[in-house]
């Protein structure tokens, strides 16, 4: 707590493992893949004692971070049960010495039960990077911008994750390559794009433990947006149709450039359409053809080799999207419920740089007190697929977003985004390169 930290090579704070379960085995063995030399560490951190009882529960709090030539703050296996909070992270990789797989602002592996509430970062590669393991993670009330891939990404994790209240003004927000991520209440500047990964099986977790339940590939969905705000850039040039991008770099591929076994990314400018051709929930989901074969229930004209077919598929699993705004333009899920798309705006920010200020203004709050909703509740969001595992709070408790990003109120009726407001507002956020968050200031 309370640390300056500067110009490591390459990361300001570690909360990792030990070296007795593995280390660079992928790169000093050759013998087998990453993602299989990652699935043995994992075993071998189990049998070796990693638990709730003996690893994790660190608390990083109030430090100012930059600098850094791979992370900020990194953390594998060691970082369950922790607590991130009021650090003010930039300029990670700003010297371009390191690229590849574990550079962000924040980069953790097996983020069990880990929330990372209140920083600021921003100017760095990614923001918030939760690869294998976001399993009751919470990522809430932070604010991201000026980062060159994206705000958040959440890589080869069965969920739940909760992603909430969240200021996300880079040109990417969010990129998924999991299941079972919840956004609720946050703005969003930037594109969402999300992906299948059918080669990577990554283990999830019984509840609140390092205990592993079993294992499991990709074929995304099981998402949730609900209240959030969608703001697109005003006089955005770009086509209303999605594009492929690749995994590092954001860089648009053609269709005919994708290679066997490699990940592409679905975009399309801001908003939620990047999910268009994923069922809603009321489609049938894919496992409801093993309940009508197991119970006699075939529709007419189906053969049992038909069915088995179609669960050969990777079939992405129902995404749940409701009641969001959507500025300038942005593009919704066509199958949301409560959607509200407008031509114009709402609100507007700016990033002045020259006084190191995030400014956020509500011009025409009606428009966003119009589109108030329900208050969203665990009872809301359900339980994630694989995991079977009910979106709560990391300490088992139950979510009810009844307040703001400030602590206030909401009241019986949940505006939409960050902030409950009901009048025009002016929010300023000072990302000074000797602050810390502190958003009583605002």
């Amino acid at each position: 707590e309370n640390n300056i930290i500067s110009d490591s090579r390459c990361c300001g704070i570690s909360l990792g493992k030990e070296e007795s379960t593995g280390q660079n085995e992928w790169t000093t063995i050759f013998t087998k893949v990453g993602h299989q030399r990652e699935q043995e560490v994992i075993f071998r951190a189990l049998n070796n004692g990693w638990n709730k009882d003996n690893i994790g529960s660190h608390i990083v709090r109030n430090n100012i971070i930059y600098n850094c030539g791979q992370a900020g703050i990194v953390g594998h296996l060691g970082c369950v049960f922790s607590l991130i909070e009021n650090n003010h992270i930039f300029n990670i990789r700003y010297k371009r010495e390191f690229e590849g797989a574990e550079v962000g602002g924040i980069k953790l592996h097996a983020a069990i039960d880990t929330i990372i509430r209140n920083n600021i970062i921003h100017d760095s590669f990614r923001g918030v990077w939760l690869d294998w393991q976001a399993q009751g993670t919470r990522v809430c009330n932070n604010i991201m911008f000026g980062n060159d891939s994206e705000d958040i990404l959440v890589e080869v994790s069965h969920g739940p994750t909760m992603i909430d209240h969240n200021i996300l003004l880079s040109g990417h927000s969010f990129k998924t390559l999991s299941y079972s991520c919840a956004l609720v209440h946050n703005l969003i500047a930037g594109t969402i794009s999300a992906a299948q990964d059918l080669n990577r099986h990554t283990p999830y977790h019984v509840p609140h433990s390092t205990s592993v339940a079993g294992m499991n590939r990709f074929t995304g969905g099981d998402d949730r947006y609900f209240n959030n705000i969608f703001l697109r850039e005003k006089d955005d040039p770009r086509p209303d149709e999605p594009y492929l991008e690749s995994f590092f770099g954001n860089d648009r591929l053609d269709p005919e450039d994708v290679k066997p076994n490699t990940c592409a990314f679905m975009s399309y400018p801001v908003g939620t359409a990047v999910y268009n051709d994923y069922p809603g929930p009321d489609d049938e989901p894919a496992w409801m053809i093993f309940k009508r074969l197991f119970t006699g229930q075939l529709k007419e004209g189906e053969e049992v080799g038909q069915l088995f077919a179609i669960l050969g598929r990777p079939n992405p699993h129902p995404v749940f999207i409701e009641n969001n705004v959507y500025f300038n333009r942005a593009l919704p899920y066509k199958k949301e419920k409560g959607a509200k798309v407008y031509e114009d705006s709402g609100i507007e920010y700016t990033i002045d740089r020259e006084n190191k200020k995030v400014i956020i203004e509500i011009t025409k709050p009606e428009m966003l007190v119009e589109s108030s909703g329900e208050i969203i509740t665990t009872a809301k969001l359900g339980y994630g697929f694989e995991t079977e595992q009910l979106f709560e709070k990391p300490d088992g408790s139950p979510y009810c977003l009844e307040t703001d990003f400030f602590g206030e109120p909401r009241g019986a009726k949940a505006v939409p985004g960050p902030f409950h407001v009901t009048g025009t507002k002016r929010y300023e956020f000072s990302f000074a390169e000797d602050d810390i968050p502190d958003w009583s200031r605002a």
